[in-house]
């Protein structure tokens, strides 16, 4: 699959962006919840969650899941990810307590029925070994499998993804500022 994109930011691969939020990033990485086609939250990375009290948020996580290097995904990248990358978090989240490698706990300041909204709009998982978020190590679907900045990013199935697999193998996302060359680009086959 070949898409023109407007703008050479939504296909900056090398780092989150608010352009490439919505195009590359949720291709490659996943939270712990997500949204599904009718905005209802369902479960990602975690498979269930539970309150043991009006504080505490009890993530269950989903066992054999890969990160695209090959490690195992585990309470501890949870954990890593909201103390090192999600600061906005910590001014709901007292604390993160790991149970055991597939269960994880958030600890909230006050009761906060939001914590799974904002969860599923902008909580996703770094892995703890792959220490800088420009090496783009996911979960997701799709890895980085090549890019030239301000030119083209292209993402490859994963294919030790826990979930079901996409039908197409390979998505390159071009940047074609112009939209008559976009819409020639479309026209001509160039672009799907």
């Amino acid at each position: 699959l070949r898409w023109g994109m407007l703008s050479t930011a939504s296909i900056y691969p090398l780092g989150i962006t608010n352009e490439n939020y919505w195009t590359i990033i949720p291709n490659i990485f996943e939270g712990l919840v997500e949204f599904d086609e009718d905005f209802r939250i369902v479960p990602a990375l975690a498979v269930f969650w539970n309150n043991p009290d009006s504080l505490t948020w009890r993530f269950y996580l989903r066992d054999r899941v890969k990160f695209h290097n090959g490690d195992a995904f585990s309470a501890e990248d949870v954990k890593y990810t909201f103390e090192t990358f999600h600061h906005g978090f910590d001014t709901i989240v007292s604390d993160i307590i790991i149970i055991d490698n597939l269960t994880v706990e958030f600890k909230t300041f006050e009761p906060n029925p939001g914590v799974l909204s904002r969860l599923a709009h902008s909580g996703i998982i770094y892995c703890k070994n792959a220490t800088d978020v420009k090496d783009l190590v996911g979960t997701g679907p799709y890895r980085l499998a090549d890019y030239e900045l301000d030119n083209y990013t292209t993402l490859e199935r994963y294919d030790q993804y826990w979930g079901e697999q996409p039908e197409i193998k390979t998505a390159v996302f071009q940047a074609i500022e112009d939209e008559g060359q976009r819409l020639d680009a479309l026209l001509s086959g160039a672009i799907d």
